[in-house]
């Protein structure tokens, strides 16, 4: 089909222009030029209109229900709160946390792995998470202050067994205090959540 459309194409208008349908076609084109590019102008003005209601030049950063979502409410919550400190993320989210709160948070990794971090500490990240052994002992062994974990981790199910309090919830994400450290609880499930970059 694609090589009989090409064909048709480069041969069949030059077969139909001396004939009187094709002597119509070129006359009806002629003088609806002005026209049909009015139309153009009309709707290039109307979806540029569009476009500039839309900031098209604003990347918009949303927190979408998958395994990468950026947690752009945890981070408008310790925001909000002023929150100075050190918070445990996951591997996939530290950047969009660094990116938003340094210098006043100080995240365990980011997506920078090799570059800035070792493969036994990613490692070890990961463990935590999916609530290998030994994550108690990595919640307690560094100077953490919150740790900001998603909802689906299975680290979310037991972590309240280690005596961290929960002081936010969403959709996506949970952010846990540690012993001592008290904020304000903030429910905020019936949010939806969009940043800007950067």
């Amino acid at each position: 089909m694609p090589l009989f459309a090409i064909g048709w194409i480069s041969h069949v208008p030059a077969y139909i222009q001396p004939t009187p349908v094709g002597q119509w076609i070129t006359g009806f084109a002629r003088r609806r030029f002005a026209f049909v590019l009015s139309i153009w102008l009309l709707i290039t003005i109307m979806y540029l209109g569009d476009a500039i209601r839309w900031q098209f030049w604003r990347l918009r950063v949303p927190q979408a229900s998958t395994t990468f979502a950026y947690p752009v409410g945890a981070v408008e919550y310790l925001r909000e709160q002023g929150f100075v400190g050190n918070v445990m993320v996951p591997f996939h989210q530290g950047a969009y946390v660094s990116w938003k709160l340094y210098p006043a948070v100080k995240v365990s990794v980011d997506s920078r792995y090799e570059v800035a971090y070792s493969e036994e500490w990613v490692g070890r990240m990961f463990r935590f998470y999916d609530a290998g052994p030994g994550w108690r002992e990595t919640l307690n062994a560094y100077s953490t202050d919150m740790v900001l974990i998603p909802r689906l981790t299975p680290v979310a199910r037991v972590i309240q067994q280690s005596g961290w309090n929960i002081v936010y919830e969403d959709r996506e994400f949970e952010i846990f205090a540690r012993p001592g450290l008290t904020l304000p609880f903030s429910d905020r499930s019936s949010k939806s959540f969009t940043s800007l970059f950067p």
